[in-house]
């Protein structure tokens, strides 16, 4: 294969902003074609990059089109049916974060695509970045023995954008800015609190056992604010908190501590980019990021999933890791309903 030919489903804010981009930068790569159940506004998306085709059918275009990988950016609620069908046609996909709703779908696309023999590329972007490589390589490597505790703080502006629709207004997109739907229909958990639990579980490579969460709504309709206790399958106990009220012109808290037998690391993601590895008998570390474009490498994603597709890389953002991430927050969201704490176990059970 010269090149990869991926298609795009959904040409929203970030399939426009991040993934049509990142795949028509990419030297192997090319976009032949474009899906969204609106049809004008993925004209508009096709109008602005040069893409040749438009549908509004995925059947449709996998039927028509000759695909190596397809880009899932639709709302989250449709990743699930929408990959399905892409993985039973055979191809690689790119899923935008959450992969899915609930554990029992992730579980389903996961069978599908080892089935299929295909990736599923998750748009964890965090996990492109040197910081969280490093993190994870020292972590996994035994820098800080085994680990015993993990804490993570998410914090950014996304529930302001459900409490004041036009809090957009002046910033500029190359094609569409975000609509009402991508924030009211789901809350903190499933918008932001997604990213830090895959980063956590990425950097120390391990899943949940159990999940005990409280969600605030505050005055808006969905979570606000979550907190959760999660075990972790070999032991580790961890914290992850995220909340959504930061001022929109606040730059994000995104910030991991985790402690080990042997030592203890400290990584600030977003406000100063840095890792710091202290160990307990002395011999400390520290990676700072200072290039600007590595503290959220946007298209890293799309990228990586053409250089899959072409077998030039390895999958760096795994949907077996996402899948972790989805059961923290479908668990979270059980336990807030229930008021008790939910095991991993029972989300599959209960399906």
């Amino acid at each position: 294969m010269d090149t990869a030919r991926i298609g795009v489903v959904g040409t929203g804010w970030w399939a426009t902003e991040a993934h049509i981009p990142g795949l028509i930068e990419h030297p192997l790569a090319e976009v032949p074609a474009l899906c969204d159940l609106d049809a004008a506004r993925a004209a508009r998306a096709a109008e602005h990059y040069g893409v040749a085709s438009v549908y509004d059918d995925l059947d449709r275009m996998l039927a028509r089109e000759s695909l190596d990988g397809v880009v899932i950016a639709s709302s989250n609620a449709t990743h699930f049916e929408l990959a399905r069908r892409a993985i039973d046609a055979g191809l690689h996909v790119l899923i935008e974060k959450p992969m899915t709703e609930t554990a029992p779908e992730g579980r389903v696309l996961l069978e599908a695509a080892e089935r299929a023999g295909t990736e599923i590329v998750v748009g964890h972007t965090f996990h492109y970045t040197r910081l969280a490589r490093r993190a994870r390589e020292l972590i996994t490597g035994g820098a800080i023995g085994e680990v015993e505790l993990v804490h993570s703080l998410f914090a950014s502006s996304a529930i302001q954008l459900v409490r004041q629709p036009d809090v957009f207004e002046g910033w500029a997109f190359p094609v569409h800015g975000p609509t009402g739907q991508n924030f009211s229909a789901h809350g903190q958990g499933q918008n932001q609190l997604t990213h830090s639990a895959a980063l956590a579980a990425f950097v120390i490579d391990d899943g949940p056992e159990s999940v005990h969460g409280y969600m605030s709504n505050l005055e808006v309709p969905v979570d606000a604010v979550d907190v959760l206790s999660v075990r972790f399958t070999r032991g580790a106990l961890g914290t992850l908190a995220s909340v959504g009220t930061k001022p929109n012109d606040d730059t994000p808290h995104n910030e991991l501590r985790i402690f080990g037998s042997k030592g203890w690391m400290e990584i600030d993601m977003e406000r100063a980019p840095l890792l710091t590895l202290h160990r307990y008998d002395g011999g400390d570390e520290q990676l700072r990021e200072d290039d600007p474009s590595m503290h959220y490498p946007l298209r890293a994603p799309a990228r990586n999933l053409a250089d899959v597709a072409l077998g030039r890389a390895p999958n760096l953002s795994p949907g077996s890791i996402a899948q972790w991430s989805v059961e923290i927050v479908d668990a979270a969201y059980r336990s807030a309903a229930s008021g008790g704490p939910v095991t991993i176990a029972e989300l599959y059970r209960t399906a």
